[in-house]
């Protein structure tokens, strides 16, 4: 198995190509992380679903957090129509300049509330 690949119950996946499905079926998964790290994970390893989050962490079998969010971030960029909403979108250029300023001058980087919900 190759290191971007991943076995599924209907085959072999590329963490990309499942990132992209839910993307494209699950539009909530598009503004959350940690929703779409739920969804790659049940349609995977759903037996892990039923642990506590440490030995869920601990387990040699899920995927890395960082990966999935770099999937997302590359589906989102080759396919605008699964991009993040606007306020999320927002608030996520917000958190990365904040963390470069941080990076450049060591300012602290403030918490972004990246909530869709209504203002």
């Amino acid at each position: 198995m190759r290191k971007n690949e991943i076995k599924a119950k209907t085959g072999l996946y590329k963490v990309e190509d499942l990132v992209k499905e839910i993307l494209e079926n699950i539009p909530e998964a598009r503004d959350d992380d940690y929703y779409l790290i739920y969804e790659v994970e049940k349609r995977l390893e759903p037996e892990l679903l039923n642990r506590t989050y440490r030995e869920y962490l601990l387990s040699t079998k899920t995927i890395s957090f960082k990966t999935i969010e770099r999937a997302r971030r590359k589906v989102q960029s080759k396919y605008p129509e699964l991009q993040a909403s606007k306020k999320v979108q927002e608030a996520r250029l917000e958190y990365e300049n904040a963390y470069t300023e941080y990076g450049i001058e060591g300012n602290h980087v403030p918490h972004i509330d990246y909530s869709i919900g209504e203002e």
